[in-house]
């Protein structure tokens, strides 16, 4: 069973993933914010602590790096950056 805060995070996720590659890059230039949020989900779902800190703390006080990180995964691997997907 699902609950409706858990279902509308799995949609969300869906969501950004089912985009077409020119929406996704369009994204994570202008909105990366969004990721960061799609990040935090993913690492949340997957009970994994240190990621959602590094997630965080990477895009508060490294916000280009991760901006730039984001923009290299999107183009490269078709999908957003999580840092439970690079240390897992």
């Amino acid at each position: 069973y699902l609950s409706r805060k858990d279902y509308a995070c799995m949609e969300y996720c869906e969501f950004l993933l089912k985009l077409p590659r020119w929406a996704t890059i369009l994204l994570s230039i202008f909105l990366p914010i969004l990721y960061v949020i799609y990040a935090i989900i993913i690492d949340v779902k997957k009970n994994n602590t240190l990621c959602v800190v590094l997630d965080i703390v990477s895009f508060v006080l490294g916000g280009i790096i991760y901006w730039i990180l984001n923009l290299v995964w999107v183009i490269t691997k078709e999908k957003p950056f999580a840092f439970s997907e690079l240390i897992a």
